[in-house]
Order: structure tokens, then sequence, then C-alpha cells
């Protein structure tokens, strides 16, 4: 499940009917872009987006444009990148595929891994790429802006930002400055010059001005766009031009009110009331327009039938009613952002009571149309608070599902406790997202207030299975083993079979309890049945990293025939449709580089490591990095090549120095340098052993380098298993070594094998 996308947001706006070319400006952006961040910055009304879409559209063919339309609900971290991917796939339609499903699996992966995995596809691509973040000062949270800044560090020299801003945003504006690497528009860039007025005058009004009628308005407007377009708006169908100018004067303020007032009063009365009364909207389309006037709607009392809410919306486009169209069908409209202000202030002042029957009929529209987010943020603003918690209520199991959880704990931040506590699925709602974001101190009380409330749900199997799954993951997180084991076989007893998602993740946990436990028969099982479920479930990281964790037991109890099986599994479903492998595969990779490494299959094995590596870094699993680079240690050690293997042993070893690696893996570097000193033998004997291997240990170990198991050992040498763990006993200790891969290498130093 995926986070819906609204597609005007991503739409380069449509140029205006009469368009003041802007060369001096356009120069400048075209210039800017062999930089990191053009910023364009300047108050309201300074015409930033006509500017930057009048370029945008210049640069269509020549590179690649993409657009974000940025609104207070994109305030969410997830919601937000999404909406960059949404805009780059305009292009590119698999671009950005590996870091959608690592936001929306649960729990999300990291953002740097996220951005990492997103600059190296964008790195990929052979033209030039400009993305356009409009409206970015309603953005306010601050992990958006350190993903940006994160973006910016390292965009690819093919790449380009653009911010159009009303205030400067909390990125690293100095050092970029510094550096070179941003060219910055402003206010004093923005205004529009003598000739550019005049052009804007003559051109919407088809009649010529004397130049001091034009030095009176510079003078006054102060090249102020919007000024100057509601100065033509008003002067339209006057004869006294010249005297009109005269005496006009006043601050941007007094320009607003009084124009607005102007232009509002010259329109029929139903015009007048459509305006203030889908004023509301930040967004109008006919059929909203429609649901939020009501079927009563009428012009002061009048009972002739009034043209449609679509006519309406495009006899204002015609009007210059600044009414801008989003896209090209004219299906979605916005009011120009200062004139829309003004009219839901004069609203407030004429009919207060109107303000909230017209959003939550804009709600219910919002709701009944699937756009979620929108609904509930009507709902709010109408103060209908109930509304709004049965939205939340109603997808916050979708929102959980596809990992937006910064979205889901956004909404439930907005709403008060007692709504919360007294709705027992919100509680749980609640407790999961705080579980998902490591918010562990307060999901007690949510779950105790759902426990208590579940006497009025008819479900109540469903809600304890949730309670008990939820605390579960909770007991594992804390260490507390035998607390999450109980828990979790609970939640599996009451949560429905169909319950995939949950179910996955309950496994998953009881998979990690048990293998830590070293309880590896019950791990097994219970990995595989994560892996099963969560594939049924369309959760392909958890998936992934089933069959992985999986692949590990099995390899250690060693069965390296099935462990390959696994990871060969586990990458098929971490594969993407563009056929790139997504970065939680990574552990899969340095696992297979470490079996192909037991079989002497060096060139397989460099393949394996490099590639988790790469992925590795993308994904930030520090585990699966240190293991690819010691297996490369190995591979270079092997190849006779002892430089590089110290290279790729020291960025191991840098790793376990500064992050906390699975328990292991000292002893694994003690191995490798135990190795190391013995040396790398040039001859086929068994000479540097103190007891050498028998003929039958020397088969067994054959066997165990092409990946059999000890049953298929067994098998195919007519002997008991415990023959055969009795044999590779032996070999471990005269080659002193600890596991099959330890062996197969040592061998392989040899030349046993």
């Amino acid at each position: 499940m995926t986070i819906p996308i609204i597609s005007t947001k991503l739409h380069i706006p449509v140029p205006p009917r009469f368009l003041v070319p802007r060369l001096r400006l356009t120069g400048r952006l075209e210039s800017g872009v062999s930089g990191k961040l053009i910023l364009v910055s300047a108050p309201a009304g300074f015409g930033k987006t006509s500017l930057i879409a009048e370029w945008a559209n210049q640069c269509i063919g020549e590179c690649l444009v993409s657009w974000v339309h940025l609104d207070e609900s994109d305030n969410e971290l997830i919601r937000f990148l999404s909406y960059i991917i949404a805009a780059l796939q305009t292009h590119q339609k698999d671009i950005g595929e590996a870091a959608l499903s690592g936001l929306q699996s649960i729990p999300p992966a990291p953002i740097e891994a996220t951005l990492t995995s997103l600059i190296n596809e964008i790195d990929s691509l052979q033209r030039e790429i400009i993305l356009i973040l409009d409206d970015y000062h309603l953005i306010d949270t601050a992990s958006i802006h350190e993903a940006v800044g994160f973006l910016i560090e390292h965009l690819p020299a093919q790449m380009c930002l653009v911010i159009a801003t009303r205030t400067d945003p909390p990125l690293s504006i100095h050092r970029l400055r510094a550096r070179g690497q941003m060219t910055e528009i402003r206010v004093q860039d923005l205004r529009f010059n003598s000739e550019e007025t005049r052009s804007l005058l003559e051109g919407i009004l088809n009649t010529s001005f004397s130049d001091n009628d034009i030095t009176a308005l510079d003078s006054r407007v102060e090249g102020w766009v919007a000024g100057l377009q509601m100065v033509a708006l008003s002067i339209q169908g006057r004869q006294d031009i010249h005297e009109f100018i005269k005496t006009f004067s006043g601050s941007h303020r007094y320009i607003m009110d009084y124009l607005t007032e102007e232009i509002y009063n010259q329109q029929p009365p139903h015009i007048q009331k459509f305006l203030l009364q889908t004023a509301i909207l930040d967004r109008l389309s006919g059929p909203l327009c429609n649901a939020v006037l009501g079927a009563g709607f009428s012009a002061q009392g009048e009972s002739e039938e009034l043209p449609s809410a679509q006519q309406m919306l495009e006899y204002m486009e015609r009007a210059n009613l600044f009414l801008l169209p989003l896209d090209d069908e004219r299906h979605w409209y916005r009011y120009h952002h200062l004139f829309g202000s003004l009219l839901r202030q004069r609203l407030r002042q004429t009919a207060p009571e109107k303000t909230p029957i017209l959003q939550r009929r804009a709600s219910a529209w919002f709701g009944a149309n699937g756009f979620v987010d929108e609904a509930f943020q009507y709902a709010l603003a109408a103060n209908d608070i109930q509304a709004a918690a049965q939205l939340v209520e109603d997808h916050a199991l979708g929102l959980l599902k596809k990992g937006a959880l910064s979205t889901l704990l956004g909404w439930l931040r907005k709403l008060p406790d007692e709504i919360i506590l007294g709705r027992p699925w919100l509680s749980i709602f609640f407790g999961w997202a705080l579980l998902l974001t490591g918010k562990l101190e307060n999901i007690e009380r949510f779950l105790v207030a759902a426990e208590e409330g579940h006497i009025t749900l008819e479900n109540r199997g469903d809600l304890h299975g949730h309670i008990a799954a939820v605390r579960a993951y909770a007991f594992a997180m804390q260490g507390k083993g035998d607390q999450a084991i109980g828990q979790a076989n609970v939640a599996l007893d009451l949560l429905p079979e169909d319950d995939l998602s949950v179910r996955s993740v309950v496994a998953f946990v009881l998979g990690g309890v048990y293998y830590m436990r070293q309880d590896f028969p019950n791990a097994l099982e219970a990995m595989m049945d994560a892996s099963q479920i969560g594939e049924r479930a369309g959760n392909i990281h958890l998936a992934v990293s089933a069959l992985s964790a999986a692949g590990d037991i099995l390899r250690g109890q060693g069965n390296l025939s099935e462990a390959e099986q696994a990871y060969e599994q586990a990458l098929k479903l971490g594969t993407g449709r563009s056929g790139r492998p997504l970065p939680i595969t990574a552990s899969v990779y340095s696992s297979l580089a470490e079996i192909h490494l037991a079989r002497n299959e060096l060139t397989n094995a460099r393949q394996f490591a490099v590639t988790g590596v790469e992925l590795g870094r993308q994904w930030g699993n520090v585990d699966s990095l240190a293991s690819s680079y010691l297996a490369l240690a190995h591979i270079a050690r092997l190849e006779g090549n002892p430089e590089e293997a110290e290279l790729a042993l020291d960025e191991a070893k840098r790793l376990a120095a500064t992050h906390n690696l699975t328990p292991g893996f000292e002893d694994r570097f003690l191995a490798y340098e135990a190795l190391s000193l013995q040396g790398q033998p040039d001859r086929i004997d068994q000479g540097f052993l103190i007891e050498p291997l028998t003929e039958r240990e020397l088969e067994v170990l054959r066997l165990i380098a092409e990946g059999r198991s000890n049953p298929e050992i067994a098998t195919k040498l007519i002997v008991a298993v415990g023959t055969v763990k009795a044999h590779t006993s032996s070999i471990y200790r005269k080659l002193d070594v600890r596991s099959r891969t330890e062996a197969v290498i040592r061998a392989q130093e040899l030349r046993l094998l």
C-alpha cells in the first residue's frame, strides 16, 4: 500500500495568458543550474512561482524538470520524500523504487539509507535533472530540513535543487554561498522595473500609459507583482485611468484591502457568494465546490438556475479573478494565496458560523474520494474532533502497513488525549506507532486504556491480539525474552488468520527472541513463518529479513545448501521491478559471499561481497557491511593480494570499533588473524598440521565444501549422522577452526581442496 499522490501537486504551473518575459532572471536561473541550489526567496505576491514556471517550461526538452507544490500536509518526512520520488518518476517510472520500498517497510528504513539509494539512482541517469520545491516555507519539520540538507550535500553533478519560499529555510545556506554552489534570487531582484511594469499593464489592458503614470505606480507599488495585477483589474473599464493612478497611494496592505474590495464589489451577487463560500478550500474542482456549496446554494434568494460550479470556475479564470489552474485539463484550480486569504477574512467577518459548515462538507467530500489527509485536516479545522478521530481510526491500520508512521503520529497528536483514550482502537494504533518509532515509555498507558474500553467492541479478540502483539514487540526490544515469547504466542492465538501484516511481525519478533536464546529449531520455524506470511502480506522487507535470518540459522547449523536456497529466495523477493536489488538484501549478499568463499569459488564470492558492500552502505546495515568487508579480506588474501586484504580488514574493524555489531564478530576477527599468521602454503600436503586428516575426514571435508548438510553427507557415505558429526568435530580440531566456513577457508589455504 502506497501513499496516495495528488497528481496536480506535480504539475509545472500553466503560464498565464499574458506573460512578461523576465530574461534578466531566467538567465540567472539557467546559469545557476551548474550549482547545487537555487534559492528564490521573497514575500508573497512577488512572482516567485511564475518566474520559475516560465523558466521551467523553457527547460523542458533540454533537461528533466520535476515540480512539487508543497502544502502544510507535507510536513511528514515519508510523505515529503514520497512526493519527491513521485515527481522524479514522472520522467522515469522505476526511479526511487528501492527508496520507496524502504520508506514503506515496517519499521521504515533509515532515512540516510533511503536518500543514499535515491541519490545513487539519480546519479546513474545521464540527463540533467532540475527538482523544484515550491512553497517550501510551509515546511517546518526538522527531519525534513535535515533530509533536504543531506540531499543537497550529496547531490549528483547533473542535478540541481530549486527552492521557492517566503522565508529562508534552515539549511546550510552560508556554506553553500561560500562554496559558490548556490544562486540566490530575492525580493530586490523580483521587483518589476519600469519596462516590465509597462509591459504587464499594457498587455493586460491593451492600452497605453504615459511615463508619468508608470513612474507614479512604480513609486507606490514598488514593483510588487500582485499589487500591479490588482491595479490592472481595478483599472479595467475605467475612463479616468490617469486620475485613478494620480490619487492612488498606500502600503501593500492598503493595496490589498482596497483593490480586493474593488474586485469583489464589481462581481454579481452569485459570484460573490461563490467566492466567499469556496475560499475555505486550498484547491477547487467543480464536484468539490458543488459538495461544499450544497444543494440549496443560490444568490440572495434567486430562484433561477445558476451555472454549475465548473462553469463558475471557468468564468472566473477567464475574468482574471485570481483563480489559477493546477492542471492542463482545467479540472483543479486554486485561488491566488493573497486573494484567498482576504476572501476567508471577509467570510469570517460576515458569516463566521458558515465556515465550519463548509469545512465539514469539504471533509466529507475529500474522505469519500480517497483524499484522507485533506479530509482529516478539514475536519480538524471545523473542530469536528469526533469525525477527525473516526477518519484516523478507519485509516490507521493502512498507514501502519505502508510505514507512514510519522503521518499517523502527527494525526494522533492533533487529537485530544481523552478522545484517543476513549476509543480502544485509536489507543492500539497509537501504541503501534510509538512502538515502531522506538518510543516505548508511554505505550502501556494506551494499551491499558484499550483493555479497559474493549467491552464496547464486537471483535474483542482482534483487539486483544493487537495488544499482545505490541507488548511482545516491546518486551523483545527491552530484552525480556520470556515475556516476549508469552505475549507473541497469545497474539498468534487471538489474531485473525487473515491479519497477515501483524502476524508476520509477531512471527519475526518470536524468531528473533528464540535466536537470541540460541533455540535454533524454534527460531528457524518462526523466521520461515514470518517470511511466508510477510510475503503474502506484501511486506517484502520483513520477508527478506526473515529469510536472511533463516539462512543464517541454517548456515550456523552446517546446512549450507539449505541456507543457500533461503538466501536465493530472499534475493528473488528483494529484487525490484527494475531488476536491481533492494538495499535490504545487503545481508543476503554478504552471506552468499561467505558460502561461495567456503567453496573456493572466489570470483562469485567477490561479486557477492562487493554488492554486499554497496547495498550495506545504502541500507545503513553495519553488520552486513562489516561481514562483506571481512569476506573481501578473505578473498583478497586467498587471491594473493595482501594489501587489499589489509584495507578490507581495516574497514571491517573500523565499523566494529564505531558501532555495536552482532555478538561473535570479535571471534571472527581473531580467526582471520590466526589464519593470516600461519602464512599461505605453496605446496599440497598436510605437513602444516600437527595431526593430518584421515582419508575419511578429507572426504567429509570435500562434501562440506560442496555445501552438503550432515544428513546429506551421511547418506552419501552410508554412515550415521552422529558419525559425520564426530568427523566434523575432528576436522575442526585439527584445522583449529570453529565453523564450516573457517574449515573450508583453512583447507583451501593448505591446498587440501
